[in-house]
């Protein structure tokens, strides 16, 4: 068994004495809290006997005591224990106290691997706590370059070489932080392409029909109640949402969303939509923007190759498509983005709709002219 220690106590379930092992305790970590004479709370371990509910506090800075008791059961939460001894490391030159900075620093990347850990299902987390791990390890080591003039001294203090350092740790971090983001919604959009179309239509229709309701509620206190908001701004909503629908192609739950609204408007005594709105032509409009994208989907692409990137129309998934042969700078990005070019990671392109349109986005972020685009067949 393991000994209980700073590190691990906070996965710890049950506890023992090392000399009574008969006798074992819950374990509440940093359960019980006072105020403290200086700057810091007093913070304990709480321990609970099983047999007799006598309960025994430990400070937490108190690892001597700790110890003395070896863990019984674990919360079977995830952890990073191969990590301890790089995160002291870590603090050596930056901490007067390396192992209390450590933990701090551990227990807060634990916490955050296993709230991610709820966002996950099973066969995504293995591989998703190793890369995590490399992470913080990479995080760690570049930590461990930076130095205190408080802890080192100031004779000699290398100013410009620990400036470097802090900006190498800070922008791990970063990017860190924005690859868990990424990986978080590429397993979300994977579990997405696995769930049957069914059950995919379903889900979403819930989320729609929920705001429609909603809305609808809205307009209603409005036109029964006099509620100070202003009607048009939650028409404007209703119909926004559902032209969204019309343009995407997306016919079962536009349909849906149109008998909604005639179920609605038979509850109201003022219709959400009269019958001159162009709400009611768009149920037409999607049926042209099927027809338009079936007729397209036997087109093959065409690439117009440049040096550094390719243009492609892409008519099957209806998109202007511009693919670099490495990352842009980022003075590109911001072109791309500010013209309607969003990052496709499945493609590994930037895109948006094909339109005559995106011709002039595009000629505004790279060299290609508009006519080009247009003459390209």
């Amino acid at each position: 068994m393991e000994i209980l220690t700073s590190f691990n106590c906070n996965r710890a379930v049950k506890v023992r004495e090392t000399v009574v092992p008969e006798v074992i305790y819950k374990f509440e970590p940093r359960g019980y809290k006072e105020r403290g004479a200086g700057l810091y709370d007093n913070v304990y371990h709480v321990l609970t006997n099983e047999s007799t509910g006598e309960v025994v506090k430990i400070n937490v800075d108190a690892t001597a005591i700790m110890k003395q008791y070896e863990v019984v059961e674990f919360n079977g939460k995830r952890h990073l224990a191969d990590l301890y001894k790089a995160a002291i490391n870590a603090h050596q030159w930056s901490s007067h106290d390396p192992e209390r900075a450590a933990r701090v620093e551990i227990h807060g990347y634990e916490d955050e691997l296993n709230s991610d850990m709820e966002k996950i299902p099973a066969e995504y987390q293995d591989e998703y706590c190793t890369k995590f791990q490399q992470w913080v390890a990479d995080i760690l080591s570049k930590e461990s370059r930076i130095a205190s003039s408080f802890v080192t001294g100031p004779a000699n203090f290398n100013v410009r070489r620990n400036e470097k350092a802090n900006n190498s740790y800070h922008k791990a971090c970063s990017d860190f932080a924005e690859w868990r983001e990424k990986r978080i919604k590429a397993i979300e959009r994977a579990i997405e392409r696995e769930k049957p179309e069914e059950q995919r239509i379903e889900e979403r229709w819930a989320t729609v029909c929920a705001g429609l309701d909603e809305t609808a509620k809205n307009i209603k206190e409005i036109d029964e109640n006099n509620a100070p908001y202003h009607r048009a701004l939650f028409v404007n909503s209703l119909y926004g949402k559902a032209e969204t629908l019309a343009k995407n192609g997306d016919k079962a739950l536009l349909d849906r969303y149109v008998e909604r609204i005639k179920e609605w408007n038979e509850k109201l005594k003022k219709p959400l939509f009269t019958s001159r709105h162009k709400f009611w032509q768009l149920q037409e409009l999607c049926e042209k923007k099927i027809a338009r994208t079936e007729a397209l989907a036997g087109r093959e692409n065409v690439e117009i190759k440049k040096d550094g990137y390719t243009i492609v129309k892409n008519f099957a998934a209806d998109r202007l498509q511009i693919i670099f042969d490495g990352k842009p700078d980022r003075e590109t990005i911001s072109k791309l983005k500010s013209n309607g070019f969003r990052w496709s990671p499945s493609n590994m392109a930037w895109q948006r709709q094909l339109t005559i349109n995106s011709y002039y986005s595009a000629s505004r972020v790279v060299d290609v002219s508009y006519e080009e685009l247009r003459a390209a067949k």
